[in-house]
């Protein structure tokens, strides 16, 4: 009977992923199986649970649960969607219904936990949404867990793909995690691979300090003493520990509303860090820069200052500016300009802090202290940056100069061919830049980069100009990423369908009449597809036009450290983790600069 069932219910899923008419949406059924006896079915329109002792055909409209011992399994598509429902669990079934371009399937999760494995459908687009009491996730594919705790907070978990979070569609890659509270109050991001993990690293593990004397710990900006002095406290007053450096010598701590270190040198800890998520030594906690009073933007913003304050997070208003001038030296070369990344600026800090260590200035400013080039630091763990099949495939490039000004720099860089190839390369999308003092004057360290299936969509605000991008790295191909983008079209959102006879000619820039969040959906080679999102008050195209201005300057205040999940690109399926590394040439695919001692590199 149990294989009869099964077979009923691919039949019926078949039927709909196959030709239907395409003037009306049509309803697709689905197979709940249980796992483990506790089963109960609310059909669409009554009232009286039913009890299911082995299989049933469900839809839009029934709802589901399980018993404190009860299990099941709902089953979309041939096994290529599965819902597993764990104990004390309520899933209703709100929408199930295919359109003319793929299925829309939105479930919502009353209480307890679910586990999906949702696998693509060659050539079928399917678009999942998971709406709790807090928060909606929404994915293309992924394999991951939802699960409501005791206050009904929602937790989000994944394994592998990407699944998107609350209303801004905050980006989770594999491994990834993070907790939304009432309002849609999201946690910063946690790298984790389990559930008390994530817990761990949202909530904190109990701590008791034990110390002699009335001393107090210092409060460090990463783990080392060599970071910032943030501040001090007394060992009683810290209850939890948030995290734990590599080689278990620091811990992280609440602080303010964001977080720093002490170190374990200076007090005995009763810690478990079983669970406790390991940092990196160069790890270092994000300041906040606030604009006072800034109103939710309601027309076109008239300066980038008053669209988006996320970029004063994490660069200082120098680094903006330097930024902002070498993105119209490439607007002016014909390209798109560059989107911050936080991931760069730390490569280009780490460079920066080993150069400063030196009593003097090396042969070549881009080698580290391991002797590796900006592509090979580029894939150590403190960084992991995406290559494109292989190792030596990595879309990296790094520009240094010493000296009095940012006049020097830009004037040295566009003078030397071997920078200026690097500053204006097709194959670039995104930038870290850190600008520090130096006995010479001042040290500029910018770091390119661009990574498979990102391609950022920037606005100028002050001219409601669109910036999109392509994948023009040169040995982006092969790879199961977009490449050579042939077409675009602007979709709600990512659940959206596109319309296959929509599409608009790939172009650089375009004007907008009225700005809002939606998404571009990139169609390249092979008719491959990608989704980005886009949100007129974070997505800046830097420029000295846009700048803020001084008043706005002055407004600007330094407060506590705060960690802040980065948005990347939806893609659609799952994300390329782990390329599949194949020999290839050992030439260099992105100029490593060779300086001229001692001020430029």
């Amino acid at each position: 009977m149990k294989k009869f069932l099964s077979l009923i219910a691919i039949l019926v899923l078949s039927i709909s992923v196959g030709a239907l008419s395409s003037s009306a949406q049509q309803q697709i059924a689905s197979l709940v199986t249980v796992t483990q006896a506790g089963l109960e079915i609310q059909r669409t329109g009554t009232e009286d649970w039913v009890i299911i002792t082995r299989e049933s055909l469900v839809g839009m409209g029934d709802r589901i649960r399980t018993d404190a011992n009860g299990m099941a399994e709902v089953m979309l598509f041939s096994r290529s969607g599965l819902i597993e429902l764990q104990p004390n669990t309520e899933l209703s079934i709100n929408r199930m219904e295919r359109t003319e371009q793929g299925f829309l399937i939105s479930f919502g999760l009353l209480t307890g936990k679910i586990h999906q494995t949702l696998l693509p459908v060659p050539d079928v687009y399917i678009g999942y949404e998971f709406t709790t009491p807090t928060t909606s996730v929404v994915t293309a594919g992924g394999i991951f867990d939802v699960w409501l705790d005791d206050t009904q907070n929602t937790n989000v978990l994944t394994t592998d793909g990407i699944v998107y979070v609350g209303s801004q569609r905050t980006q989770l890659n594999a491994q990834q995690g993070l907790r939304a509270e009432a309002g849609n109050l999201l946690s910063e991001i946690i790298t984790a691979d389990s559930a008390e993990q994530l817990n761990a690293g949202i909530d904190g593990i109990p701590v008791a300090f034990i110390t002699n004397g009335d001393i107090q710990l210092n409060i460090r900006q990463g783990p080392s003493a060599q970071t910032e002095l943030l501040g001090t406290v007394f060992p009683g007053e810290v209850e939890r520990v948030k995290g734990i450096s590599q080689d278990g010598q620091w811990y992280r701590i609440k602080y303010g509303r964001g977080h720093g270190w002490v170190s374990k040198n200076a007090l005995e800890a009763e810690v478990e860090t079983q669970y406790l998520v390991e940092y990196p030594p160069n790890h270092i906690e994000r300041r906040v820069t606030e604009i006072a009073a800034l109103p939710v933007p309601t027309e076109t913003p008239q300066t980038a200052a008053s669209a988006s304050n996320a970029v004063l997070q994490d660069f200082t208003l120098v680094e903006l500016e330097l930024m902002a001038r070498l993105n119209q030296w490439r607007i002016t070369d014909g390209l798109w300009p560059l989107k911050p990344n936080t991931v760069l600026r730390d490569m280009a800090r780490s460079q920066a802090n080993y150069l400063l260590s030196l009593a003097s200035l090396p042969d070549d400013l881009h080698v580290d202290s391991k002797g590796r080039n900006p592509r090979q630091r580029a894939l150590d763990p403190a960084f992991n940056w995406p290559h494109y099949l292989g190792n030596d495939r990595v879309a990296v490039g790094e520009n240094i100069y010493i000296g009095n000004n940012m006049n020097g720099a830009i004037n040295y860089w566009q003078n030397s061919p071997i920078h200026r190839d690097t500053t204006v390369s097709v194959g670039f999308r995104e930038v870290g830049v850190v600008i520090v003092p130096h006995p010479l004057g001042s040290m500029y360290v910018v770091v390119f980069g661009a990574r498979p299936n990102v391609l950022p969509v920037l606005i100028d605000p002050t001219s409601n100009t669109l910036y999109v991008s392509s994948e023009s790295y040169r040995y982006a191909a092969p790879g199961d990423w977009v490449t050579s983008v042939k077409g675009l079209q602007f979709i709600p959102s990512v659940l959206s369908q596109v319309d296959q006879t929509a599409w608009q000619p790939w172009a650089r820039q375009s004007s907008l009449e009225q700005i809002n969040t939606f998404v571009i959906a990139y169609q390249g080679d092979e008719d491959k597809l990608l989704m980005t999102n886009f949100n007129p008050q974070e997505d800046i195209a830097w420029l000295p036009s846009n700048l803020p201005v001084e008043g706005e300057q002055a407004a600007i205040q330094e407060t506590v450290l705060l960690e802040v999940p980065q948005l990347e690109v939806p893609v659609l399926g799952f994300a390329t983790r782990q390329p599949q590394t194949q020999t290839q040439s050992t030439n260099s695919f992105f100029i490593t600069n060779t300086p001229v001692p001692p001020i430029g590199g």
